[in-house]
């Protein structure tokens, strides 16, 4: 007997595929020995997570394909992706003893508890099992949904089978007891419970408090059924989150257009569920991933020579919209601290882009206000049409002794002189990015001798919310005063306590982004 079919690349879908295959396996009439069975569950669980867990690294959301065949002595399974994933492949082969060959396995994951060795996609692998049929038989673990209807009264789940069984997409399954209803659900890809609240055993309520408490089970709906005298226990159902209730006995009314009408809406509700679930997953991997790419543009510390930068970034959430980036270009250092508005995804990848075109604008540009102006452009273009915010900005270019800088509407930098032992604001104004077509900037120019150490930062640091709070910035010059010699000594010692300090927390809380960069001439 051969199943083939995919499943989009996230963990609870994998799951549920491998539910259906051995339902189907079952429903073949090769049902192997129970230890046998849980073995190849297992493996074929594992192997389908790590598909997806290892695909997901290179390409977030993507379907994995299965090709499964079963006989009385095998079970083979085929795991491909449509993405690059990784290049592992892997053969095993279990007999009935449990006996394992890993001598044509390579590059692989080992799982070290049940003596398997698993791989990514594309991988195979193949396990002894009990020989049937080769009728292919096409399969996709979403393609129908499963209601189980769980109820002590035999007349009842066969009324309830002959009222639902005509519905578009289903497949009945039906338990006695809750114990049963529970080890069905552990096998078996379910969408819909219907659930008799009076049972011997476990009752309706102790059977939904479990389903509820299963982080793969508690997006089930469930419909709770109850004689009139229990509407009480009903009431608490639905507080535990049962999704809809009827009561028996039902009319005739009830019975063909009520109970039909409410299963078909707990089915919607179920995949809109799933649906939320999934695009959850992908945006938490998209998160991440924009994270990874964040920290790279942004990294600690970098050493030109003459010239050493340190630099710290927070988001408040995964990623932000604050950035910097320093570079060497014919002799000179450049560097840039922008802060695009609001927070989040979109921000993140503005901030990105404006790491890219700072690139191609220190190629381009004389001086720090044509680089501003050239950036200007750019973003003017993009953020008119997309009506997504401004970017407050400052950039300067270090060559010898000479900086010169430029500000696009950013909090003022302060220069910490070595040889005073003083504080420096460097104030100069100029427009947000973006907000203007036609603007041009005002450029500043200061001597930065051996030892003295530039501060940038973002509002983030400073702002609290508060009313006025915004042009707070002069105390973050108060600071570098107050630790002068921390400044010019140890500038990572000094960035991390200042964070201490303006975040309140010594895990760096902040409500806005912060990003902070520091340049030393050594």
């Amino acid at each position: 007997m051969r199943i083939k079919g995919n499943f989009s690349s996230t963990f609870c879908e994998a799951n549920q595929a491998v539910l259906s295959v051995f339902r189907q396996f079952e429903l073949g009439g090769l049902a192997a020995d129970p230890g046998m069975k849980l073995k190849n569950q297992f493996a074929l669980r594992e192997a389908f997570n790590n598909a997806v867990e290892h695909g997901n690294g290179m390409v977030p959301f993507r379907k994995v394909s299965y090709d499964i065949r079963m006989t009385r002595q095998l079970f083979q399974a085929e795991i491909r992706d449509d993405g690059p994933g990784f290049d592992l492949a892997r053969t095993i082969e279990r007999e009935q003893s449990g006996a394992c060959d890993r001598e044509r396995s390579r590059g692989l994951v080992t799982l070290s508890d049940m003596g398997f060795v698993m791989a990514s996609s594309p991988g195979c692998f193949s396990l002894s099992c009990a020989e049937g049929n080769e009728t292919p038989v096409e399969s996709n673990a979403s393609s129908t949904a499963g209601v189980l209807i769980v109820d002590d009264s035999d007349l009842n789940r066969k009324l309830l089978r002959a009222l639902l069984h005509k519905i578009d997409g289903i497949r009945l399954l039906d338990a006695h007891n809750g114990e049963e209803a529970l080890a069905l659900l552990a096998v078996n890809p379910v969408s819909v419970v219907i659930l008799d609240v009076m049972m011997p055993g476990l009752n309706g309520l102790q059977v939904l408090a479990r389903i509820k408490e299963s982080p793969m089970l508690q997006h089930v709906s469930i419909i709770m059924c109850s004689a009139l005298s229990e509407i009480g226990m009903v009431e608490d159902a639905l507080r535990l989150g049962a999704l809809d209730y009827f009561t028996k006995p039902m009319s005739e009314d009830q019975m063909r257009i009520t109970l039909p009408l409410k299963v078909r809406n707990a089915m919607v509700h179920y995949e809109n569920q799933a649906s939320l679930v999934r695009f959850q997953e992908r945006t938490k991997t998209d998160m991440q991933l924009a994270a990874r790419l964040q920290e790279y543009l942004t990294a600690d510390s970098r050493d030109y020579g003459t010239v050493r930068a340190w630099g710290r970034y927070i988001p408040s959430e995964d990623v932000g919209g604050d950035m910097y980036c320093t570079r060497e270009y014919a002799g000179s250092i450049w560097f840039m601290m922008a802060d695009v508005s609001g927070h989040g995804l979109v921000p993140s990848i503005f901030s990105t882009m404006l790491g890219v075109l700072f690139d191609l604008a220190v190629e381009l540009c004389a001086d720090p206000k044509t680089l501003l102006q050239y950036m200007n452009e750019k973003l003017n273009r993009v953020l008119n049409q997309t009506n997504n915010g401004f970017v407050s900005a400052f950039a300067g270019c270090l060559t010898g002794e000479t900086l010169l800088f430029a500000n696009a509407g950013h909090p003022y930098p302060y220069l910490c002189e070595a040889a005073t032992g003083t504080v420096r604001e460097l104030e100069i104004g100029g427009f947000l990015l973006g907000m203007f077509e036609q603007v041009r900037y005002e450029q500043g120019e200061v001597s930065m001798q051996a030892g003295d150490l530039l501060l940038l930062y973002t509002d983030g640091l400073f702002d609290n919310g508060s009313p006025g709070a915004f042009s707070n910035w002069h105390a973050i010059g108060d600071y570098c005063a107050d630790h002068m010699t921390e400044v010019l000594e140890d500038p990572p010692l000094f960035a991390d306590n200042l964070l201490d300090h303006f975040s309140g927390e010594g895990g760096h809380v902040f409500r806005d982004d912060v990003a902070v960069l520091m340049l030393q001439r050594i």
